[in-house]
């Protein structure tokens, strides 16, 4: 009993398995024009309505689905299709000191072997980190007193994401996999960052464009939930805006193709009305010479005859009340 047991159930997880197929749906992204969030849009826009239109617009969205991930990662920073270990930081100069021994005035003379020892450059990777924050920091903030601006917190968030995101790269080019620890913190700081990134806009718009265009960061307002539920509603949503464009067009070809010509097919109807209703003219003065001809209507009256309606139906009325029989009843001969 214990034995047909143990082999149904590893034959139905067997066959569970085998039901459900398994593919790997995150793609690396290396065209920086996939970071614009209307790409996948504008190129299903441009595919053609043929009997292969469903089957293109399933794989553009498994296109999609499969650079999410790494276009959530890097778009918002415009890190895709930049150089290799380029990640928009700033560059150190050699031999920078570390931000503690910034102010030592005896580094100055110091000797190069001494310098080395205290730069930037052959410290560990969170010297380097304070080193690009303090240079973010002072491209934004208001003054140098300045610490708890959203300013300072967007360059400070701004630092660590672009951190983090080589270090991934960099354990990605090692082990082949993805540190699920990084990638967690990079998702958190992402979002921190962009709700800084909306109320300093609410607060002040100019200060929001410069902070961007400092910082090289594309703040992109959230899509709304049809755009980005299911794929059948993305199909349907784009399939529907296709329409809708579709039917435009024709409506501007039909307009075009009225307008062409207008005002001298006006100018050829208004003629042939002119000349029916002169038509119709002649066609009256002929029946009004035969009425005169027939003795049907007096010279000397100019219209038409309009019988005494009142009177006729008066006379209507008593006629039919002498003819009159009415039905017999019921159940009488």
């Amino acid at each position: 009993m214990w034995l047909t047991l143990c082999r149904q159930f590893r034959t139905s997880a067997s066959l569970g398995r085998a039901r459900t197929q398994y593919f790997n749906k995150h793609k690396p992204v290396k065209h920086p024009n996939r970071q614009d969030p209307d790409y996948f849009e504008n190129q299903a826009a441009a595919l053609p309505l043929d009997e292969h239109y469903i089957d293109n617009l399933k794989l553009l969205w498994e296109e999609k689905i499969g650079n999410q991930r790494e276009l959530i990662m890097k778009a918002s920073d415009r890190l895709i299709g930049r150089a290799e270990g380029d990640y928009g930081l700033p560059e150190m100069v050699s031999l920078r000191p570390k931000i503690a021994y910034e102010k030592v005035p005896e580094l100055k003379d110091a000797p190069e072997e001494v310098k080395k020892i205290f730069s930037v450059e052959f410290g560990e990777r969170r010297d380097y980190t304070e080193a690009c924050k303090n240079d973010l920091i002072d491209l934004v903030r208001k003054n140098r007193y300045d610490k708890d601006s959203l300013q300072v917190k967007i360059a400070w968030c701004t630092v660590l994401i672009r951190h983090l995101s080589a270090l991934v790269d960099e354990i990605m080019l090692r082990t082949k996999r993805r540190p699920l620890v990084y990638t967690g913190k990079i998702h958190i700081l992402l979002g921190y960052r962009r709700k800084l990134i909306r109320l300093l806009r609410e607060q002040d718009y100019a200060e929001f464009e410069k902070i961007l265009e400092t910082l090289k960061i594309s703040y992109q307002v959230p899509k709304q939930p049809e755009h980005v539920k299911t794929r059948k509603a993305w199909s349907l949503h784009l399939l529907r805006q296709r329409v809708d464009a579709e039917k435009e067009r024709m409506m501007e070809e039909l307009r075009v193709k009225f307008e062409d010509g207008r005002e001298e097919k006006l100018k050829s109807l208004n003629a042939k009305v002119d000349n029916l209703v002169k038509e119709q003219e002649d066609v009256r003065n002929q029946l009004k010479e035969l009425s005169l001809i027939e003795d049907r209507k007096p010279a000397h009256i100019d219209g038409e005859y309009q019988p005494k309606l009142v009177e006729e139906y008066t006379e209507f009325a008593a006629h039919s009340r002498l003819f009159y029989y009415p039905p017999p009843l019921k159940g009488k001969a």
